[in-house]
């Protein structure tokens, strides 16, 4: 034994075991979040600014701390941990007691009580709570994260939806291309599904005025998610090069100032209406993402920890029962509304609609596929079988299940979070990276290469592509 390690080190050694190394790998995290997180402060420009630059330096210093004392000192780490607890259990009950309804500074010590005076032993092997552990500390710091970048002027948006897939006259050193009709790669099995443009009796509505097939393909869809990312200008500009002789009816654009928190379009030709609605490109979408599917990423992790027995679909309803939320809180139920009046308000006797989107877009296109009974064609869409339970109003799973297709690349993790209710279409990714998988760029351009230019029915489309995205 230890000689410099007191009786009361080797009692808590003992009861309360701390890993070292969990600690160590979640302070690294924890220390490149608070980095972030004063770098995001300080362009935000808000009035927050100041009360995250203060929290992000906190971070950072309490994190180097800990990783330290895991490294250096692993035997004191218990002390630093007890210390931790100590001052955010203070700060819980002045916060509680300085705040609006002071008397539920009782529940708060209550709270406190339950999660952190608990000092039962833990055996060294059981590394799994840990991890868990760490998981949960890392992910509710991204929340705080993102949600300080959700507070700036234009919701913390990524990107301005100016750039187009092909190169326009104004742009020098950019070189176009086509992607042969039968493709230039190894096919799909998928290539050549289709969905017809006019289900009339007599129906002979082409996919654009320089295009006579009178279906659309996987390839055609992710042109239009894609174009989803475009701003109003760039979305005419993709249209008329694109899909000639479609009418734009209506653009929704991004406006958190405004409440509307969804991005989408609708264009129609004769009888056939498409809607295509944009994925995560923003903070405030990031956290539409968090706040539908994290019950089920939380019950997915848990579950893969092992051994699992529980039923994820009941158990996420089971959580959420007294909690669940409308479409209006999370954000698209302005699309919801748009769809339907569309659909309720149409004079047409024989109308065809469909819905796309990637990410984001493609559940809330899923969504709205199944409480409407549209036919929706994803991209790297997560799943709704459980998270379908906590929507109010609920989509209907069996429906989403015959109208809906979710293409999904190896490697993406999105779609992994919940399961598929509808058909998946698996294709390859030539990247090792999950985020580059998930592009909708990455995967138009693996459908074109293996599928064509014809999108596996050999009657070409014209796309054009830059050679900086489709290399």
């Amino acid at each position: 034994p230890d000689a410099t390690v007191g009786a009361v080190d080797v009692w808590f050694r003992a009861h309360w075991n701390v890993v070292p190394s969990q600690r160590a790998v979640t302070g690294v995290l924890c220390a490149l979040i608070g980095l972030m997180l004063v770098v995001v402060s300080i362009q935000s420009g808000t009035q927050s600014w100041s009360a995250g630059i203060a929290l992000g330096l906190y971070l950072v210093f309490a994190s180097s701390l800990e990783v330290y004392m895991a490294v250096q000192k692993p035997q004191r780490l218990w002390q630093l941990v007890l210390l931790q607890k100590a001052f955010f259990a203070i700060v819980a009950v002045v916060a509680s007691a300085l705040g609006p309804g002071g008397a539920r500074v009782w529940w708060t010590l209550i709270l406190i009580a339950v999660t952190h005076v608990g000092l039962q032993r833990q055996p060294v092997q059981d590394r799994k709570a840990a991890l868990f552990g760490s998981f949960f500390a890392v992910f509710t710091s991204v929340i705080a994260l993102v949600t300080l970048l959700s507070d700036t002027k234009t919701g913390g948006a990524f990107s301005d939806g100016s750039l187009t897939s092909f190169c326009r006259p104004d742009q020098e050193d950019c070189t176009n291309f086509k992607f042969p009709v039968i493709g230039s790669r190894q096919t799909y099995g998928m290539c050549g599904l289709s969905w017809p443009i006019d289900r009339t009796e007599n129906g002979t509505t082409t996919v654009s005025t320089r295009c006579n097939d009178t279906a659309l393909t996987l390839v055609d869809f992710g042109a239009l998610s894609n174009m989803a990312y475009l701003n109003d200008d760039t979305l005419n500009i993709s249209l008329a090069e694109y899909f000639p002789g479609w009418q734009l009816i209506h653009f929704e654009e991004y406006q958190p100032s405004d409440g509307s928190l969804t991005r989408f379009f609708h264009i129609r030709r004769n009888h056939t209406s498409i809607f295509a609605v944009r994925g995560t490109d923003s903070a405030i979408e990031t956290l539409q993402d968090i706040s539908i599917w994290t019950p089920v990423v939380f019950a997915q992790f848990a579950s893969w920890l092992g051994p699992s027995f529980i039923d994820i679909p009941k158990y996420v309803r089971m959580i959420t029962v007294f909690n669940k939320a409308s479409d209006d809180r999370y954000g698209f139920q302005d699309l919801i509304d748009y769809v339907n009046g569309t659909v309720q308000n149409t004079t047409d006797s024989q109308p065809t609609y469909y819905i796309t989107g990637h990410s984001l877009g493609g559940g809330v296109a899923k969504v709205i596929g199944g409480l409407l009974n549209i036919t929706a064609i994803t991209f790297s869409a997560p799943g709704l079988v459980a998270t379908a339970g906590t929507l109010d109003p609920a989509p209907d799973v069996s429906g989403v299940r015959h109208e809906s297709v979710t293409v999904t690349p190896e490697n993406d993790l999105v779609p992994k979070v919940d399961e598929q209710a509808g058909s998946a279409l698996v294709i390859d990714c030539p990247f090792s990276n999950p985020v580059s998988c998930h592009s909708i760029s990455a995967t138009w351009c693996e459908l074109l290469a293996a599928c064509g230019d014809g999108g596996g029915r050999g009657i070409a489309r014209g796309y054009n592509q830059s050679c900086d995205i489709c290399a």
